[in-house]
């Protein structure tokens, strides 16, 4: 009889950080969680878009797991990985 084996159903988290002003106008780094890599990329767009009228770093960035319990990665560096294989 085959042993038997474990399965996880992982649901995909994304969040979008970047430079923000707070309320008393100081730069802070924020990250805001989004529902799904579509809503991820309208937030980084309304973001940098803040981030050109304050004149601020433009950094957004989306970042994601495949879970809760696995480490975040940045979602550029996975489709670089994807260019250089």
């Amino acid at each position: 009889m085959p042993a038997p084996t474990l399965t996880r159903n992982l649901v995909a988290e994304y969040q979008v950080r970047g430079t923000c002003l707070d309320s008393e106008g100081d730069e802070q780094r924020a990250t805001e969680p989004v529902d799904g890599i579509a809503e991820a990329h309208m937030q980084c767009a309304l973001i940098l878009e803040y981030q050109e009228r304050w004149r601020l770093p433009e950094d957004a960035e989306i970042w994601w797991r495949p879970g809760a319990g696995h480490a975040w990665r940045k979602w550029a560096a996975i489709a670089e990985q994807a260019v250089t294989a």
